[in-house]
């Protein structure tokens, strides 16, 4: 799917999930409640008529009914979290900016027909796209002004990578010997594409680096190489010098939407002992590892969920809000 925009809609909202109890009594006629708000059977009975009626999705609604009337339940409490949370932090979304996202979509795609075919590629029906993107923008906003004004710590690093630890000891001697002769020792032994820039990678964001290298990053003094290996090799790397930048310099990159969606789900969590979840046994429970509805005796967490906001796993999406 060339569908750079609808791909980042796809996954991101899963982050708007939100740990919290599945147990407690569910009103009567309600599929679920949030809060005092409750989501109705018919609610979810519309939405799921929608899946099953249109073209692009019915196949895959059709075969597997139970999973898609809980699939909707799940999408329709994250609505409903997200909409909590932003009338909470004073974040709106208008019918313009739904139709500038329907109409930048509807031209990367080349046409509505091909838009709705992708949506459909994506699990969305053709008549669901609109709150879809609704939900999108909303959720988007909410991190925007979560983490309007943070700051990321980053280092200016360079790195000669080489595959044998023989070589590593033999560059970093050279190195030690005089830091000057960097550039062209990386040029000369490096496998790293930074190479052909004498093994400059530039300034790297702290926070996304695996351990230990990250507090070695963080940590080491400045202009003075030391040796780190994992699976693939070994790399004699020199931190020049560390700083901050703003979360708003990563917009758009992996790194810059980790740190947005940890932070809504953080701030979502914190609203839970204010807005519990309970879900009918008729569709099953809420399980707080997946955030989404799960059938009855599967879910591992339905009985003991954890406080919110102790989860310390990224989520990895998969249904989208909508």
């Amino acid at each position: 799917m060339r569908l750079t925009r609808m791909s980042w809609l796809v996954p991101v909202l899963v982050a708007a999930g939100v740990a919290v109890s599945a147990c407690g009594p569910v009103h009567p006629g309600a599929a679920a409640t949030v809060g005092n708000t409750r989501i109705t059977d018919d609610q979810v009975q519309k939405a799921a008529r929608v899946m099953l009626e249109d073209s692009g999705t019915r196949a895959s609604a059709q075969a597997d009914l139970a999973g898609l009337r809980r699939d909707v339940l799940s999408r329709l409490i994250k609505d409903e979290l997200l909409s909590r949370a932003a009338a909470l932090r004073g974040v709106t979304v208008s019918e313009a900016d739904v139709q500038h996202e329907l109409a930048a979509l509807r031209k990367q795609e080349g046409s509505q027909q091909q838009l709705e075919q992708a949506a459909a590629a994506a699990g969305i029906a053709a008549a669901d796209l609109h709150d879809y993107l609704y939900y999108y923008l909303m959720q988007q906003r909410l991190a925007d002004a979560l983490t309007k004004g943070r700051t990321v710590a980053t280092a200016h690093v360079e790195v000669i990578s080489v595959t044998d630890k023989a070589t590593a000891d033999t560059v970093l001697a050279k190195v030690r010997q005089n830091l000057a002769d960097f550039p062209t020792l990386a040029r000369q032994y490096s496998k790293d594409q930074s190479a052909s820039n004498g093994g400059d990678v530039g300034q790297v964001p702290i926070e996304n680096l695996p351990e230990p290298l990250k507090t070695d990053i963080a940590n080491k003094p400045l202009n003075t190489p030391f040796l780190e290996s994992d699976s693939n090799g070994y790399y004699i790397i020199v931190v020049l010098d560390r700083g901050e930048q703003p979360l708003s310099a990563l917009s758009g990159t992996q790194l810059g939407q980790q740190i947005q969606q940890q932070a809504l789900s953080q701030y979502l969590a914190s609203l839970a002992a204010r807005y519990p979840i309970t879900v009918s046994p008729r569709y099953g429970v809420w399980d707080a590892t997946s955030q989404t509805v799960v059938p009855a005796g599967t879910s591992a967490t339905s009985l003991t969920t954890p406080a919110p906001g102790t989860q310390t796993a990224l989520p990895t999406p998969s249904t989208p809000a909508g």
